[in-house]
């Protein structure tokens, strides 16, 4: 009965040194899953902004870093009429353009939200009519971004 005891005892105590500390360390996923496809993507070093489309138009933000995962937009965004025309994030902060139009009509509306609250705010809109030359538009959010 000794003779068996020690490599069983050498086994158990292998098994606690190498085996239980790596698992303990269950590594972070790397990946961010979607109920839809991804319609617009932007990044800010671990930071990842990102819309999909079914149900309903939804922004969200994922830290690649700790897998964290946000939503940022609300009711208004949600409107089945309305596409995002631009994507940005720069540090905690998500801006986006959304663009509806009717026969003649073209209306585009900045968004934003923070990841420290994340609730969406309508910060401007321009109305704009087909064949009108100097009607403004906000089709485009561009810039370094970086924080």
């Amino acid at each position: 009965m000794r003779t068996l005891a020690r490599p069983f005892l050498l086994t158990v105590a292998l098994l606690f040194l190498f085996v239980l500390p790596s698992a303990a360390q269950t590594p972070v996923e790397r990946t961010a899953r979607t109920e839809s496809p991804i319609e617009n993507f932007a990044m800010d070093r671990p930071r990842v902004a990102y819309s999909t489309n079914t149900p309903g138009l939804r922004i969200f933000a994922w830290n690649a870093l700790t897998g964290h995962k946000t939503r940022l937009s609300g009711l208004r965004t949600q409107d089945q009429s309305l596409a995002i025309a631009g994507l940005a994030i720069a540090g905690q902060r998500v801006a986006w353009i959304g663009a509806s139009a009717g026969n003649t009509e073209y209306v585009d509306s900045l968004y934003t939200a923070s990841l420290a609250r994340p609730k969406e705010r309508l910060l401007a809109a321009s109305q704009r009519f087909a064949g009108t030359p100097a009607s403004p538009s906000m089709s485009v959010i561009c810039g370094p971004g970086g924080t």
